[in-house]
């Protein structure tokens, strides 16, 4: 990506937004608009348009790699780990699933405890229809005492 001044692209996002005619366009300009920031290194706005962006189009996979583009800049791993997840999800539907179910059981092999890797399978097996799988492992996490002591947890089993 070419090296732009910040003067220089405050005005191209300044001129992208006034020729949107709807607060929905401006939003579906913000993926082109988080690029722009992104390359001046201002994660910060890059994160807020790419989110405006997400608002309207919540299921584009490029959007989700690109947010944890931004939070592995950032040096947020976590956050860019769950981009790239939901990435999976929303690109190769069943396949990005199945990818994802291996990657949330490989991680909670190693943290079994973790009331949020619970949480996160359940919902992934909630999403893929898989209620019973759901069911099964809630009463299993639960058998561990894994989760007894999250608030969330409690809203998910």
């Amino acid at each position: 990506m070419i090296q732009r001044a910040k003067p220089k692209v405050e005005r191209d996002v300044s001129s992208v937004q006034a020729a949107a005619s709807s607060r929905r366009e401006k939003s579906l300009k913000g993926f082109l608009i988080a690029k722009l920031y992104f390359g001046i290194k201002e994660y910060g706005l890059a994160k807020r348009y790419i989110s405006s962006y997400l608002s309207v189009r919540e299921r584009d996979p490029r959007a989700h790699r690109f947010l944890g583009q931004i939070y592995e800049a950032q040096d947020n791993t976590e956050e860019a780990v769950g981009c790239y997840k939901q990435r999976l999800l929303e690109s190769e539907g069943e396949d990005g699933r199945d990818q994802l179910l291996d990657v949330i059981r490989t991680e909670l092999r190693a943290r079994p405890d973790d009331p949020d890797l619970n949480i996160r399978l359940v919902a992934v097996y909630r999403s893929s229809n898989r209620l019973r799988d759901a069911v099964l492992h809630c009463q299993e996490a639960e058998k561990t005492r894994a989760v007894e002591s999250s608030l969330e947890w409690c809203s998910v089993s």
